[in-house]
């Protein structure tokens, strides 16, 4: 009887794991493929957050959220860890922001692998802008905050993110994140810095002008005027008499 009920056990532990595994495989489309509002894409096209059935919420409902994923193209094996906006979309299916499909080479249709994420809290990180007009904003680094405190709840190094402020999309390369390659960064003290952007141009050198004596100037004796023209040249050495006379007296 023991024997009999270890088998069933043993057996309905190997349907759940393939029916999870089954599950944690996702059909990917983007947000523009979906019924969602123009709010709700414009604000996830800036972020690395994606949406996910209900199905996958009950099957990790015993986790501490906010809940992290590792998406992975089971194509090309690239992988990238996503935060979750909501569960709402079909069964089956997965949305995304259309650059992070682009970042993980996805396209509509295609299927991707889930696996619960655990990222660990950040205290650290680099950003390196595309364009050096970000870094020339008013305040960049309070714009940056504002944005990843909104939009991003996890940062992994190598990954570009995106932001938006007024009408300009600025993309920012993630080069480095202590303590791990993949942080979270939600209630986490971060020390952030600043890499050159990737169109900074060194400014040139000021060089001081320099004046030189002008040269020797020759002027030809055609273009002087007539009165300087017919005189001779003066020589160095006295040459007696060779003044102008001036008469004395009355003779």
């Amino acid at each position: 009887m023991v024997k009999i009920e270890i088998k069933i056990i043993i057996l309905l532990l190997t349907l759940n794991n393939n029916m999870s595994e089954e599950e944690n495989n996702l059909i990917c489309w983007s947000l523009r493929c979906s019924d969602k509002d123009e709010n709700t894409i414009e604000q996830l096209e800036s972020s690395n957050k994606i949406i996910l059935p209900e199905s996958i919420l009950y099957a990790y409902k015993d986790h501490e959220f906010p809940i992290h994923f590792t998406v992975e193209n089971i194509e090309t094996k690239i992988s990238s860890v996503c935060g979750v906006f909501e569960f709402t979309s079909s069964p089956g299916t997965a949305l995304f922001p259309y650059h992070l499909m682009q970042s993980l080479f996805i396209n509509e249709g295609d299927t991707c692998s889930f696996t619960i994420a655990l990222p660990i809290c950040g205290s650290y990180i680099k950003l390196k802008p595309h364009k050096t007009a970000f870094i020339e904003l008013s305040d960049p680094k309070a714009i940056l905050e504002h944005h990843l405190s909104k939009n991003y709840t996890v940062l992994t190094k190598g990954e570009t993110i995106s932001i938006k402020y007024i009408d300009e999309t600025y993309y920012i390369d993630v080069v480095e994140c202590e303590p791990a390659d993949t942080i979270h960064i939600t209630n986490s003290d971060i020390n952030l810095d600043f890499d050159e952007p990737i169109d900074y141009v060194e400014p040139l050198d000021y060089v001081e002008p320099t004046t030189t004596p002008p040269e020797n100037i020759i002027i030809p004796r055609s273009s002087l005027p007539a009165l300087h023209r017919d005189m001779k040249p003066m020589s160095d050495r006295f040459v007696p008499f060779s003044g102008s006379g001036n008469r004395l007296g009355n003779k």
